[in-house]
């Protein structure tokens, strides 16, 4: 499956018909998300890993 697609695909090594769907997020959106992820890791108490 390409990074670039819009639509999601089945993936052909489930034989359960689950679907995966692949995001990109642009530098604004992943300080974004590692923002959250390190306050609900505080909220959790403990220490959130990169985001890669």
């Amino acid at each position: 499956m390409r990074a670039s697609s819009r639509w999601k695909e089945s993936s052909p090594e489930r034989k359960d018909s689950r679907r995966l769907t692949w995001v990109l997020p642009t530098v604004d959106g992943r300080k974004t998300l590692e923002g959250h992820l390190a306050a609900l890791a505080q909220i959790a108490g403990s220490q959130p890993n990169a985001v890669n």
